[in-house]
C-alpha cells in the first residue's frame, strides 16, 4: 500500500503536536525525531511523483518528436 503526502503530513503534525504537549525531554524527543520521519516520508513521496511526472513528459516528447517528418 502507497502512503499518501496527507496521510505522512498528518502524522507528522500529530507528532508535533505530541512533543508540543509533551512535559517528559524523552517523550518529547521521541515525537520530534517521529514528526522528522513522517516529512522525511512525504518528501520522498512528493518527490518520487515529480520524477514519475517529468519521465511521463520525457516519454511524450520523445514520442512526439519520433513522429515529426523530417
Amino acid at each position: 500500500m502507497a502512503l499518501s503526502y496527507e496521510f505522512l503530513i498528518q502524522r507528522a503534525e500529530q507528532a508535533a503536536q505530541e512533543a508540543a504537549s509533551s512535559l517528559l525531554e524523552n517523550v518529547k524527543e521521541r515525537a520530534l525525531r517521529s514528526e522528522k520521519a513522517w516529512r522525511t516520508m512525504a518528501s520522498q513521496v512528493l518527490e518520487t511523483a515529480r520524477n514519475r511526472e517529468q519521465a511521463e513528459l520525457d516519454k511524450l516528447a520523445a514520442s512526439q518528436l519520433a513522429n515529426t517528418p523530417q
